[in-house]
Parts: structure tokens; sequence; C-alpha cells
């Protein structure tokens, strides 16, 4: 895997240097139509910059697009004596590169490394999609295989370059992250309903897992009932579920008080378990700049005889208004929210997008003796400087049932490109 990678970004690096050295001469960069660069009896390639690079064939059957995102937070902590200690601190929550693009119409790959993982905190720096994937597939549309995100609601599947908030909510920090898995996933209706389902094996940052027995089995559908044709007056519904096979292996469950610099509130195993079963509600509207989601989370675990089987649950309901009239975008295609595009951004007719969020999230852990509940408000401000870059600030209270209360001031600085 590491040497197809290295040869990718190779590929991608010859295909660079040509504009690299045209642009230090004589080329410049209009917004007109993109450059063709050919070379007699051989192939014509197209360089355009559409929220990322993009160099591809001439007639558009193949292309790749490099891309990334810097996030930059900070925090600052108040919390009574029985909770864990959050110092106060800084981090680069993301610096991620990435390559995505076709091949040949009808094959489609992505590769995205995060440099800025700690190893105390995420395990270190590694990859976060690496993917391929195979278009127009007989009755299943398409076909993808690699490491990416388990199909497990709305918020998951939301980039955190689009999230509301700095940090999705406790309801989807139970949910499956990125795994190894191989996943069919289409599209019906008129783009109004999607559908995505796959097998997946629990992997590290390299896809890598070893062992027998331990799958899992993660599916979502969505449907939008109501929308206009550009997603600014829609209704979206979806539901999803995971089946995971333990075999014994302790399922773990641990959270924060949605700040990534902020100590663990719960942290604990169910010790031993044959399997755990998720199943997920979600909502979401948008009507001109207002835009409500919510999501509910019901978790079975299944414990080997003679041991525990308890059943948790979680959700949380927010709401946004842009006070400079946006809305929220929607990809259809994905089930999804998108980029927000300022309707004046800075530097041009106005000083960007507002968007003031609230959110209310809760997670109650505690059955058969184990566990605490959770539960928080966050309140968020949102400054949309251009449709690239984005300045955060949250406030979050936090409630642990058997320790007392937190308080969370976190900003961020946010670039991708």
């Amino acid at each position: 895997m590491h040497s197809r990678i290295k040869k990718l970004l190779l590929a991608s690096t010859l295909l660079l240097l040509p504009v690299t050295i045209a642009s230090a001469g004589e080329l410049k960069a209009p917004e007109a139509s993109p450059a063709v660069l050919s070379h007699p009896a051989e192939v014509k390639l197209k360089v355009s910059y559409k929220n990322g690079l993009t160099i591809g064939s001439a007639d558009g059957s193949s292309e790749v697009k490099f891309g990334g995102r810097v996030f930059s937070d900070w925090a600052w902590f108040s919390a009574e004596d029985a909770l864990p200690h959050s110092p106060n601190g800084t981090e680069i929550r993301a610096a991620r590169i990435y390559l995505k693009g076709n091949l040949d119409e009808n094959v489609f790959f992505k590769v995205n490394y995060d440099f800025a993982s700690t190893k105390e905190m995420d395990g270190g720096p590694g990859f976060k999609d690496v993917y391929m994937g195979l278009k127009n597939v007989p009755v299943v549309q398409n076909v993808k295989v690699g490491h990416f995100w388990e199909p497990m609601g709305i918020e998951t599947v939301t980039s955190s370059k689009y999230i509301t908030f700095m940090e999705r909510s406790l309801t989807s920090a139970l949910t499956p992250a990125r795994n190894s898995g191989i996943q069919a996933l289409g599209t019906g209706a008129d783009n109004r309903l999607t559908y995505a389902a796959g097998v997946f094996r629990d992997s590290d940052k390299f896809g890598k897992d070893t062992g027998s027995g331990h799958y899992a089995f993660t599916g979502r559908v969505t449907y939008v009932p109501s929308t206009n044709e550009d997603h600014t007056q829609m209704i979206h519904l979806g539901l999803s579920a995971s089946h995971r096979k333990l075999n014994g292996v302790d399922a773990s469950f641990a959270l924060r008080p949605e700040s990534h610099l902020a100590a663990k509130y719960i942290d604990f195993d169910v010790i031993p378990a044959e399997s755990t079963n998720m199943v997920g509600l979600e909502w979401a509207s948008v009507h001109g700049p207002f835009y409500t989601q919510a999501e509910y989370l019901m978790i079975d675990v299944d414990g080997e005889s003679g041991g525990v089987s308890p059943s948790f649950s979680s959700y949380y309901a927010q709401a946004s208004w842009f006070a400079t009239g946006e809305s929220k975008s929607y990809s259809a295609s994905g089930a999804s929210f998108g980029r927000v595009k300022p309707q004046n951004p800075w530097g041009s007719a106005g000083w960007g997008a507002l968007e003031l969020a609230l959110r209310y999230s809760a997670a109650d852990l505690r059955d058969e003796g184990l566990g605490d509940e959770l539960t928080d408000i966050t309140f968020g401000v949102n400054w949309y400087l251009t449709s690239h870059a984005r300045v955060m600030a949250n406030y979050v209270n936090s409630d642990l049932d058997s320790g007392g209360s937190s308080d969370a001031v976190m900003l961020r600085f946010q670039i991708d490109f």
C-alpha cells in the first residue's frame, strides 16, 4: 500500500511540475477558462481550480484533484474538582493533504493523510480516507473498497470542514469511525433517495487489522420527502444500523465533553461481549437561513454467557440561523451538508457570512451498574470570511451525572483548499 501511494504522489508531482514551471514564468491565472497543456501526438491536460487544484484530460474522462485543510484550535476550561482535569491549551486539530480523482470515467479514488494527530490523543499521524471504487456497477451503482467512514448518521458522514460546531456531538462520538471495508452505494428517485451498505473490520489508521471473526455490517438509507431545486427549502430523513461481531473482545465506550482538548469524562469497557447492535434515526431541514438537525442512537451490547448485556442511548438536536441570509448547502448524492458560500465574501463587497448555532446533546450510558450520563449544551458562532476560510467560537456547558459540571470556551481558525 505504501509503495502504491508513493507512486501516486510521484505521478501527481510530475503532473504538477509543468504547471509550476509555467506559472514561474509568464503564465497567469485568470478565472475565465482553464489552461490546456498539450504535447504533439500525446494527451492533452486541462488545469483548473475549483475548491482545489485539478489536473485532468481535456475530454474530462480522467482527473486528479489536490487539496487540504488546516484547523488551529484554542481552548480554555473550568470544571468542578470531581471531574477529570482538562488543562487550557492549543493544538493543530487537522493538517491534511489529499489527492482524489477519476480514472477513465468509471474508476475513482482518494488518499487523505493527516499530519496533525498526536500519539497521545489519536495514535499519531496517519491516513484518514484511502479508498478506490468503481462506478456504473450493475444493480448497486457504485462499489468502494478501502479505509473510510462507515455510513452511520448524517453528522458522521458530513466532513469536519462543514459541520456546524467545532466537534461532532456526543451521539456521533459513539458511532463507528473510519474502518477498512467494502461498500455498495447509490442514489434513486431523482437523487431524493440514497443508500449505502458495507462489510467492515475495525482497523487502525493504515487500514491494518488481523484475526478472524471481528466483522461489522453497517448500512444507511436516506430520503428527502420535500425540497426545492437548490435545497434551500428541504427536509431530510434517515435510518442507519450496524451489527458488530466482537467474539469476546471488550466493547469500549469513551466520551469527551465535545472538546478534543478536554479529558475523557466517561471511559469504560463491557467485558467481555459477543456483539453490539446500533440503530440510528436522523432528521435535518433547511428553510432559507434556518437549519435544524437531530439524531437518536440506540446501542445494545450482547455480553457473553453469564456477563452483562447493557443498553445505552444518545441523542442531540441542533439549530442555526444565518444572520446574513445564507443557507446551509445540502449534498443530495451524499445525503450530507457541504460548503457554505457567503453572499458577500471578505475582501470584496462585505464581511462574509455569520451563523449563530445552538445544540443540546445527551448520552445515557448507565445500565447494568456500568457507565455514566453526560449532557452538553453548546452555543456557537461561525464567521465565514470566504467559502474556504472560517473562524469558529464555541461555548460548551457539560454536566456529568456522577461528577458535576464544567465549562469550555474554544476557538478555531480554519482554511481548506
